[in-house]
């Protein structure tokens, strides 16, 4: 898209200079020794998976079976691809370094909390760089702090801020764990009361039956069922019915 827009730039300039000699400059819009400005184009992706899509274009080419060995003479064009996960901080010399720091640890709270405190110290950023990390990290409302701040200030501000959201996020995730740890504590205690209760239940049933066949003369015949689970299940129905059955 760049290179049609120089391309319809300079063609635009021959035509109002009437500058163009033959037909080979008149059908390219270029003069014969012109030529365009390289453009390259760079990715930067900050999603939350890692990415897995194509990276050229030929990967995104369907070829029938019969072309595929062919498929090196197509035009192709590679994606330049960057992702802070992947790359080293230390090999930026500019605002990057500390922006690819910052998205790096922007899920590692403690770490991250460290690093920013530290950025007032060591390294700081631009109003601008301090916009372009608002927009990294998706954070509207640091985005209005910095914007509106006197320049002078929005370091600061911005460190305050970040810091302070930081912490949040910390208490927030403790809180959290915490009620999971204790609702998983909870039902493992209901449980084993449960189960307790239960074996207790079992233990009352089984005395009171046999305290009934005792009195009726019927022990030993259940007795001689004992290795039966059915036939038990019938005994304990028959004299020790529950409420809910």
């Amino acid at each position: 898209m760049e290179y049609d827009r120089q391309l319809a730039e300079r063609a635009r300039i021959h035509r109002r200079n009437r500058d163009l000699r033959g037909s080979g400059e008149y059908l390219s819009g270029l003069a014969r020794r012109e030529r365009l400005a390289p453009v390259m184009t760079v990715v930067f992706y900050y999603g939350e998976e890692p990415w897995d899509g194509s990276r050229s274009l030929r990967e995104l080419l369907e070829l029938p079976p019969e072309l595929e060995e062919y498929r090196e003479y197509f035009p192709d064009y590679p994606l330049r691809l960057i992702e802070p996960g992947q790359v080293e901080p230390g090999n930026f010399q500019t605002e990057w370094k500390t922006l690819m720091r910052m998205l790096q640890l922007k899920d590692k709270q403690e770490e991250f909390l460290a690093y920013v405190r530290g950025l007032g110290k060591e390294e700081g950023l631009s109003r601008e760089g301090l916009m372009t990390a608002a927009v990294l990290l998706e954070d509207e409302r640091l985005l209005e702090q910095v914007t509106e701040e006197e320049e002078e200030k929005s370091m600061c501000t911005a460190i305050d801020y970040l810091c302070e959201k930081a912490e949040s996020r910390g208490k927030e995730e403790g809180r959290r764990l915490g009620l999971e740890e204790g609702r998983n504590i909870g039902m493992l205690e209901g449980r084993q009361a449960g189960m307790c209760e239960g074996r207790q239940q079992s233990q009352r049933e089984m005395l009171e039956l046999i305290r009934l066949l005792a009195k009726e003369n019927r022990l030993e015949e259940f007795l001689g069922e004992k290795e039966n689970p059915e036939r038990i299940d019938w005994w304990i129905q028959t004299y020790c019915p529950r409420d809910n059955q």
